[in-house]
């Protein structure tokens, strides 16, 4: 298993998107973001791979001072070369924020699962 970093800062008022490209083919584990003290619930965040959001299902979610790990099981195969992201909004009037993301990503062999 390795850990693959989506850490960004996020310019004030601003949307930012960071991508990585998944080293192998493998299962995402987990995801564990952590917002700073200050963020205040001021920056909101999703993660996924691909076209497909895994955390949280839907829409974005923001917190202050607090790191959430989701455990994912093994619902979410990834291909090698596939685009990993975390999408951030600063909604922060007066500061940058830095938002440190990290995904879980073990190895499978090619096409694991896949029924096609």
């Amino acid at each position: 298993m390795s850990q693959i970093l989506l850490s960004q800062s996020i310019d004030i008022g601003t949307e930012s998107t960071y991508i990585q490209k998944a080293p192998y083919a493998g299962l995402l584990k987990d995801v564990t973001v952590s917002w700073p003290a200050g963020c205040n619930g001021l920056v909101e965040v999703a993660v996924g791979y691909g076209s497909v959001q895994v955390t949280p299902i839907e829409g974005f979610i923001a917190l202050n001072d607090k790191i959430i790990t989701w455990y994912l099981g093994e619902r979410y195969y990834v291909d090698r070369g596939a685009i990993l992201w975390q999408k951030s909004r600063n909604y922060d009037a007066v500061y940058v924020h830095t938002i440190v993301v990290v995904v879980t990503l073990e190895p499978v062999r090619e096409g694991y699962g896949r029924k096609d």
